[in-house]
């Protein structure tokens, strides 16, 4: 299994080829679910590394946003906003 790790704060546009993502987000609230915050970004990894190398017709990305809950800044899916350029 090969993984790059990169952190991008700006997900600036440019052409990329064809790609999946998959994760969740890192922070959690008091009495959240039990399969709340960091589970979907370990259950990505995971799956990424149970394909053993198989070569898809696409890429995969596993992310982790952080801020999601909107906890912290009083502003939710901060992380997913600056994914997809969204500043509402």
């Amino acid at each position: 299994m090969r993984l790059e790790i990169c952190v991008d704060f700006t997900r600036e546009l440019r052409r990329v080829p064809p790609r999946i993502l998959i994760g969740s987000h890192l922070d959690t609230v008091p009495n959240a679910g039990a399969f709340d915050g960091i589970l979907g970004v370990v259950l990505a990894i995971a799956l990424v590394e149970s394909l053993h190398g198989l070569k898809l017709p696409f890429g995969m990305e596993v992310v982790g946003f952080s801020e999601e809950e909107g906890v912290r800044f009083g502003v939710p899916f901060i992380g997913s906003r600056a994914l997809v350029g969204s500043r509402r």
